[in-house]
């Protein structure tokens, strides 16, 4: 990941040989490691892990440094074969925020990894930032996508990993920003009354974000992701066979998977911050809260990944056609849903994956892995925020 600081380490003996290493390179040379934060020290003490017929627990021991001692982002992986290949932790966090120092950090893995059990560690000053865009750690890592305590939709919850990084927008598109794109587009039926100042976009076309996807890519000198696109029809069917190249550098919507991704942050809980939903006020502008009153973005607490109303305030499209049943036979790696939309028994109106719920939802509909299909002719109230791939 260029330009983010970071340094890895890996468990077992030359872990603590390399820590040895470390401190008297500190002593000698200080300056080599001035203002990076870094990894000192990794460990897995094989004795404390307990095995269990498909998976195992233990705890990783590991010392950070920071010439700034601030908070640091920390990414923890596993290896059981000696740092060959490396997985992430389930039903655990793998993505925190922790103070220099040392820590012990437990953890638990699917499989049985007592032998040779080995831990390498990330650390991250800050996520690196470009404009009102954070970038995603997301090549190498898995996570446990959907839940087997949600909504029928939501199983089986399944492995899904990713060969690349992604930037995604910290906020929702907000209306000034999507004025610069389509200046003659004004809410009036709603009345602006209702909106407060710095508000995402509302009232949101499918085929209005993807256009503004292309827009802002061509205005950032980079190759646009849709093709297919009529020239100028706002029927709702002329799209439906739009076509999204995810190899492009341009802006387009995210997939579901990197939506989920990026909003459980390493987490493994109902909710980012955990599973208690009293605290969702703190992050969230949702049926309790809103006070009959569209709020500006990022006026609540953001995620580890430093992204704004993930839950509530509006609906987020995402790129994907929804098919209830597709967690069955989603890919491992970069799954990007179903290949065309599905058949709708309701409507020739095909569905759309919508995630995050909206200013108007309950705590029961706007967890880490809600799924929510809406008609692809869908307006009200939805808004988008863009991604983009990272490929090197």
């Amino acid at each position: 990941m260029t330009d983010m600081h970071r340094m890895t380490g890996s468990g077992g003996t030359a872990a603590w040989v390399s820590a040895i290493v470390t401190v008297l390179l500190l002593c000698i040379a200080p300056d080599i490691y001035s203002g990076s934060p870094r990894v000192l020290s990794v460990s897995v003490n094989q004795e404390t892990i307990t095995v269990f017929p498909d998976s195992c627990i233990g705890v990783i021991v590991c010392h950070l440094a920071d010439e700034d001692n601030d908070s640091l982002i920390v990414s923890i992986q596993i290896s059981s074969d000696g740092g060959s290949s490396w997985m992430v932790p389930f039903q655990s966090n793998f993505f925190m925020k922790l103070t220099p120092g040392t820590h012990s950090i437990p953890f638990t893995v699917q499989g049985q990894h007592g032998d040779n059990c080995v831990a390498k560690v990330t650390v991250w000053d800050k996520l690196e930032t470009s404009d009102h865009s954070r970038r995603i750690p997301a090549r190498g890592y898995s996570y446990l996508m959907g839940s087997k305590n949600g909504f029928e939709d939501e199983r089986p919850v399944h492995q899904t990993a990713f060969t690349y990084d992604f930037w995604m927008d910290t906020t929702e598109i907000t209306a000034a920003q999507f004025l610069q794109f389509k200046p003659d587009w004004i809410p009036e039926h709603l009345g602006m009354h209702y909106y407060k100042k710095n508000h995402p976009i509302d009232n949101c076309f499918y085929h209005w974000a993807i256009r503004y996807c292309n827009w802002r890519s061509i205005l950032d000198g980079l190759d646009t992701c849709y093709s297919e696109l009529p020239e100028k029809s706002e029927n709702y069917r002329d799209y439906l066979h739009v076509v999204c190249d995810m190899s492009k550098n341009g802006w387009r919507l995210p997939t579901e998977a990197e939506w989920e991704y990026a909003c459980r942050a390493g987490s493994m809980t109902r909710f980012y911050f955990g599973n208690d939903s009293s605290r969702l006020g703190d992050f969230a502008w949702y049926w309790t809260n809103f006070d009959d009153t569209i709020h500006g973005v990022a006026e609540k607490k953001p995620n580890l990944f430093g992204l704004y109303d993930l839950y509530g305030l509006m609906l987020e499209i995402t790129q994907d056609w929804y098919d209830s049943n597709y967690y069955e036979i989603a890919p491992l790696f970069d799954p990007t849903g179903p290949a065309s939309y599905p058949a709708n028994e309701l409507s020739d109106d095909p569905f759309r994956v919508q995630r995050g719920g909206f200013f108007r939802s309950n705590a029961k509909d706007i967890y880490s892995s809600r799924r929510m299909p809406n008609f692809s002719s869908a307006r009200h109230p939805q808004a988008f925020r863009c991604v983009r791939t990272i490929s090197e």
